[in-house]
């Protein structure tokens, strides 16, 4: 019974959804005959193969082959799954979803509650970095003021309920809050305090743009240097990359993502036109990464610094990435620079070098085996 009635409501999703409408939000259509066409979005061309057809409400594009309906549309878009490209579109059609099940009704609810306390948190930390020692720091780093309005960076003040009180007096409960990874459960039982203060935020989003997280680094002698929002239910950083919601469009145009190791390197990259740049979020690559990846790219290139530590992190994350049946290659840097610092003292020029000349896997792995050895 509970099945067929999600059957229903996928249908019903579908009838209400109009494919060419719909795709025409995302790039401009002509008539041709009894079907619309365009470039195709999803890779590069100068000759439209891309083709909509409103009596089928089908799709298809005539030179990668990628096909489907309004759901497969808005999946290989946005990058989502299924059961998103439903209730994304189930909202717009004004459908509702709401599970049969109370208990699974409630995580939803609750769900849905974490993802506004995210977003009004980011709204807040956005609001403090003006003026700020947050901001101070961005530009001794090298980010314009339109880069960082751009990433939504903030600035989170040094008191311990700077964000639990603004979010009092916006109605946003505290177990929202919680769920969203931004507040602490005192030891005491007794309240909750800030997880973030007197730091840098960078907001860290899904593919879709929607705020799911935080990374935080400190200004002070504070440990950790680096603290992200702790996984919780609508944030699991072994499923997530960094820049990505940015990088998507490029990167599926050139069919190639640039992975670096922190937010900086991500964000001055694109400031300086490097718009395939994302990273992980200090955790070792999952196949789950691997597999988001994909969805993007064939081809992933590493841009790890080119200290110890990061050629080791690329040996890791190879093989991975060779798993997944990935064109996995390396990008060797200047040694002891990383990205940012490499982009702000010499402009795009040396970083664009190293990514065109990015080492196949077996090159790297002897290159390594020499060094080690001395030859």
């Amino acid at each position: 019974m509970i099945r067929r009635m999600a059957e229903d409501r996928k249908e019903e999703v579908r009838r209400a959804t109009d494919v060419v409408a719909l795709v025409q939000r995302y790039l401009p259509l002509r008539r041709s005959g009894r079907s619309w066409s365009a470039c195709c979005p999803f890779h590069q061309e100068r000759t439209p193969s891309f083709h909509v057809w409103p009596e089928t409400q089908r799709w298809k594009c005539f030179s990668c082959s990628r096909s489907g309906d309004a759901f497969a549309f808005l999946m290989e878009k946005e990058g989502v799954e299924f059961p998103e490209a439903l209730r994304m579109l189930a909202r717009e059609a004004g459908i509702s979803l709401d599970p049969p099940d109370p208990a699974a009704a409630a995580a939803a609810k609750a769900k849905d509650a974490a993802y506004g306390a995210a977003a009004f948190a980011c709204r807040w930390f956005q609001g403090n970095l003006k003026g700020s020692p947050g901001a101070a720091y961005l530009k001794s780093r090298g980010l314009t003021g339109e880069t960082a309005l751009e990433w939504r960076l903030g600035y989170a003040p040094p008191g311990w309920d700077g964000l639990l009180q603004a979010a009092r007096g916006e109605g946003i409960p505290e177990a929202a809050l919680e769920a969203a990874g931004l507040v602490v459960p005192r030891r005491g039982g007794d309240g909750f305090y800030d997880r973030f203060r007197d730091r840098v935020i960078f907001p860290i989003a899904d593919t879709t743009g929607r705020v799911v997280g935080f990374g935080a680094r400190a200004l002070g002698d504070e440990q950790p240097k680096y603290l992200n929002s702790p996984d919780s239910a609508v944030f699991q950083k072994g499923r997530l990359l960094f820049g990505l919601d940015r990088a998507r469009e490029e990167a599926s145009k050139a069919r190639t993502l640039c992975v670096m190791e922190g937010y900086m390197d991500v964000i001055m990259s694109h400031q300086h036109g490097v718009r395939t740049a994302v990273a992980g979020l200090g955790t070792a690559f999952t196949q789950e990464h691997a597999a988001l990846m994909r969805r993007f790219a064939d081809r992933i290139v590493l841009v790890y610094d080119a200290d110890a530590a990061g050629k080791n992190a690329a040996d890791r994350a190879l093989g991975v990435l060779l798993e997944a049946d990935l064109d996995a290659r390396v990008a060797v840097l200047p040694e002891g620079k990383d990205p940012c610092d490499l982009l702000v003292l010499r402009g795009p020029g040396p970083l664009l070098e190293s990514l065109a000349a990015a080492r196949e896997v077996f090159e790297h792995l002897l290159a390594g085996t020499a060094a080690r050895h001395d030859l």
